[in-house]
């Protein structure tokens, strides 16, 4: 009988401390697990103790036009942190995307970034088709940008690396549609899984915070005992 009675509370133990550990296991779980996935083939460009947030788009994509907002918003949330880097790319899928994949890195490499902007309200405001590359110098020319000064900046090693570097990124990230986000190289942030655009920025918070995480765990691991 008494060795009935230990036998019992053992198991009421078991079973009370199943439930808080199972209770304690719901309330880590996050909700926007379900929301991302993690790269097969994670690739960063930035340094390791960068958290890197990457938004992937295309000009021509109204989707993208429609979440360029809430991007520009999430980058001003951030500005004040100094590891977090946001960093748009447009997305190399084929050849025929380069010219506007040119367009967005010869913006910066000419000192003209803000035509990133006017680019987008180019072909979404005011209907105007440009895919080429005559059509996207026709608009730099319109806009101030020496012929001249386009021709070489369009022909340059730094623009021409950073398409392929944006080429290789979209293919190793595994992006099949745009806008897409990813953070750190590691991680895609599911649009079908989230509820809009504000949702998604909330999953990239999370896997900020995530990866903060990680960077700290690891350099105090790293760190030499005293």
């Amino acid at each position: 009988m008494k060795r009935l009675l230990t036998w019992t509370m053992a198991l009421g133990l078991l079973t009370s401390m199943s439930f808080v550990q199972a209770e304690q296991a719901t309330a880590e779980i996050s909700p926007y697990e379900a929301m991302y996935k993690t790269i097969n083939m994670p690739e960063k460009v930035l340094g390791d103790d960068i958290v890197e947030v990457t938004e992937v788009f295309l000009y021509t994509c109204p989707h993208c036009y429609r979440i360029h907002p809430f991007a520009e918003k999430w980058k001003e949330s951030v500005a004040d942190q100094k590891d977090v880097v946001f960093n748009p790319m447009p997305a190399v899928f084929s050849e025929k995307n380069t010219p506007l994949a040119k367009a967005y890195y010869m913006a910066k490499d000419l000192g003209r970034e803000e035509l990133h902007e006017v680019l987008f309200e180019t072909i979404h405001n005011k209907g105007k088709r440009i895919v080429t590359k005559d059509q996207v110098k026709a608009f730099f020319v319109g806009h101030g940008v020496d012929e001249k000064a386009f021709d070489k900046s369009y022909k340059s090693f730094a623009v021409d690396n950073a398409v392929r570097t944006a080429n290789f990124l979209t293919v190793s990230y595994g992006i099949s549609g745009v806008p897409s986000l990813i953070v750190n190289g590691k991680y895609l942030v599911l649009s079908s899984k989230t509820k809009g655009y504000k949702e998604m920025f909330n999953v990239v918070d999370y896997l900020v915070e995530k990866e903060r995480k990680l960077i700290a765990a690891t350099a105090k691991k790293a760190k030499p005992a005293e």
